[in-house]
């Protein structure tokens, strides 16, 4: 590590001496640049390195000549945090069934033909989620490599809008246990159907379920109402689908035999006013109840 510094170092210096007769600004910003460059240089080629070093212990190691022969030597390259980053890697076939593998791809938990790695990809859905998916490509982009960047950097990686849509596509989903909250005695569920227009479906609209659940209100203003620990959920399935994630959503998050009474909201259709309420009976045996007027 310390030789790769001085190498990257003795190289940034090298360039500023060459104009140590014009004095002006633009020093500093070479010399902040070059050190930023510099640093990151060295971060790329450490983990290179490291990489390299797995798969040559591993293919030299007696567990590896036990069991596999080996079959080939690839290069791939990987977008992170710091930059595009290239490392050669060996490919094994197993000595029984000829099966191939690769061990550095494996140990890393590195899905096969991915440009970006895990984390870059996380970081892509987690913005995506915020403000739009240019946005995101925009704010990863700049994550990138160096931290000091400029427009008319020819080395800059640009992620497209639908490179972010194509991983977000493909990023497996996670279940988040919700913390358990205080179990009031009367519990909302409003609920509703609306059509909306889907993207490729050639112009036609699709029917989404849509609830809400809620445990009170409050006034916040004098036009404001507030739903209290409210929680969304949504299906393009249809009734039998959203009512027991919304069941799910309540076992998880509140004790339900302390519920005495469940109001339930919406606009009379057969999927809301019907099947939701026959579903909540069977299963909470409680008192429930379709209020027409607003909370208001």
């Amino acid at each position: 590590m310390d030789t790769i510094l001085t190498q990257n170092f003795g190289n940034v210096l090298a360039n500023l001496i060459k104009s140590h007769l014009n004095f002006s600004f633009d020093n500093y910003m070479q010399l902040m640049i070059g050190v930023d460059k510099a640093f990151n240089k060295a971060i790329v080629d450490t983990v290179v390195t490291i990489f390299e070093k797995l798969d040559t212990d591993y293919r030299n190691s007696s567990i590896r000549k036990s069991k596999y022969h080996i079959k080939s030597y690839a290069s791939r390259t990987l977008v992170t945090v710091f930059g595009e980053i290239t490392f050669k890697r060996t490919y094994y076939t197993y000595k029984y069934d000829k099966s191939c593998f690769c061990y550095l791809d494996r140990f890393l938990g590195l899905p096969k033909k991915d440009i970006y790695d895990p984390y870059v990809k996380s970081v892509i859905v987690d913005f995506a989620t915020s403000p739009s998916a240019p946005k995101a490509a925009e704010i990863v982009s700049e994550l990138i490599g160096c931290k000091l960047k400029f427009k008319e950097f020819k080395d800059r990686v640009h992620i497209s809008r639908q490179m972010v849509r194509n991983i977000i596509n493909k990023f497996p989903s996670v279940s988040i246990k919700p913390a358990m909250l205080a179990t009031p005695d009367v519990l909302y569920i409003m609920a509703d159907e609306k059509y909306v227009p889907r993207q490729g479906n050639d112009g036609k609209r699709s029917e989404v379920k849509l609830a809400v659940c809620f445990d009170g209100y409050k006034r916040v203003s004098k036009n404001r109402t507030e739903l209290v620990n409210k929680h969304y959920v949504s299906s393009t399935s249809g009734s039998s689908d959203i009512f027991p994630q919304i069941l799910d959503y309540l076992y998880s998050t509140y004790d339900t035999d302390k519920i005495k009474k469940v109001v339930f909201m919406g606009d009379g259709a057969n999927c809301v006013s019907k099947q939701g309420q026959v579903c909540f009976f069977h299963l909470f045996h409680l008192s429930i109840t379709h209020p027409y007027e607003s909370l208001s």
